[in-house]
């Protein structure tokens, strides 16, 4: 019968006491300690380390980690290394927040992230858990089993994961709050947040969870920015840059073996007219790679700037993967708009992708000005449904090309 991680735990942390009492005496010694006592300390050691590597085993078994759904990392250099730049820095920044767009490659970037920190030793262990209720994989939309995520399950899974059953058994939040606490600063540990908008409550979540780290760091991934607390460091990702969505189009192809051979052997001009229509959206590009297997590549890019939200509306008719695509990026959170905040958006989209429009220019189309303007603009972006960027000193609103094809649909402007 497997020795229970709690037992391996206390076993460890006798032999450190062990060791840091032979430790004491061998400094009475001087640089002459006997024979005896150099093989004690060295029995110490290994058994330290053998018991640290097993509960380091026991704890991947505990908390394994989510499929990996891309076979190589491409791009998103400054976005890695914000993100290990923060989750470096002993004094702040305990909660990363990866925020964007549906598709855009948060949950990916998160899990490479976790791969190099735990290839490195950064973390003893890493707790990953998903609120994804569906994913999309580039040939189709499929429900994802995940837990009901409050704050005081969370406590509950971190501390079942971690190798701590009895954090569950504790009568209230405060006591399980105060354990976990503890037991993130025993160890430097990783955890990770999946999904978070999709759970009811997360702003409770977001708040609850500052002061809970203090040698641990975790990371939240979001559709919905969450900038506005204090206690977290937000990374934004956009689309890919046009010279890593041709790498990344090239290499997704590649491992779709010779069906993939139709984009992979293909110019750099066809490439690039991918990026464009895509807009370097890596989800994007990937149902493009699928779809052309089957059909040409013309009529891929045409299908997906053509968006039938009356079939998206309708649930019965959601096997078109192009519906699908599109209802996994846009429709939960099309349906969370005001009236107001979707005039806005679908105004936007009048406006040339490359220029974007000023405050003025929004307030033109939209019919909305002065504090309710900037409101409801923070809503789109608070949303990853619009880019805010300056020029000339002044806040210029962008859409991404997908956004701007969503908006500009007949059920939109409806």
């Amino acid at each position: 019968m497997a020795e229970p991680i709690q037992s391996k735990r206390a076993r460890k942390r006798q032999h450190e006491e062990n060791l840091i009492r032979l430790e004491e005496r061998k400094a009475k010694y001087g640089i002459d300690p006997p024979l005896s006592l150099l093989n004690e300390i060295d029995h110490e050691e290994e058994c330290i380390a053998t018991l640290d590597q097993e509960i380091r085993e026991d704890l991947r078994r505990l908390s394994p980690l989510p499929p990996q759904r891309y076979g190589r990392f491409i791009g998103r250099k400054d976005s890695l290394y914000k993100v290990f730049a923060a989750l470096e820095d002993p004094e702040a920044h305990w909660i990363i927040a990866i925020d964007g767009i549906g598709g855009v490659g948060k949950t990916a970037l998160a899990r490479e992230v976790v791969n190099r920190s735990l290839e490195a030793g950064d973390f003893y262990a890493v707790v990953w858990e998903s609120a994804k209720p569906e994913e999309f994989t580039g040939g189709g939309t499929q429900e994802q089993f995940t837990a009901d995520i409050d704050f005081d399950n969370l406590l509950d899974l971190i501390g079942r994961k971690l190798g701590y059953f009895e954090v569950a058994s504790k009568r209230t939040i405060e006591e399980k709050r105060k354990l976990v606490r503890h037991i993130l600063s025993n160890e430097r540990y990783l955890v990770v947040v999946d999904n978070l908008e999709t759970l009811g409550g997360y702003r409770d979540l977001v708040n609850n969870l500052g002061g809970m780290f203090t040698r641990s760091k975790a990371i939240l991934t979001t559709r919905k920015k969450v900038a506005e607390f204090r206690h977290i460091y937000s990374v934004s990702l956009g689309g890919m840059e046009r010279d890593e969505s041709i790498e990344f189009i090239r290499s997704v192809a590649g491992e779709r073996g010779e069906a993939g051979d139709v984009i992979r052997l293909a110019d750099e001009a066809t490439l690039e007219r991918i990026h464009a229509a895509t807009g370097g959206l890596p989800l994007a590009m990937e149902l493009v790679v699928g779809q052309a297997t089957r059909s040409s590549l013309e009529t891929v890019l045409e299908r997906l700037q053509t968006v039938n939200f009356q079939a998206i509306e309708r649930p019965d008719s959601a096997e078109d993967v192009y519906n699908q695509f599109f209802k996994f990026i846009y429709w939960d959170a099309w349906k969370q708009l005001s009236d107001e905040t979707k005039t806005l958006l679908i105004g936007l989209g009048t406006f040339d992708l490359a220029e974007g429009a000023d405050e003025e220019e929004l307030a033109i189309v939209s019919g909305l000005g002065g504090t309710i303007l900037g409101d409801v603009a923070g809503e789109l972006i608070g949303h990853s449904l619009i880019h805010r960027s300056i020029r000339d000193g002044q806040p210029i609103f962008f859409l991404h090309p997908l956004t701007h094809r969503f908006v500009q649909s007949d059920l939109v402007r409806a």
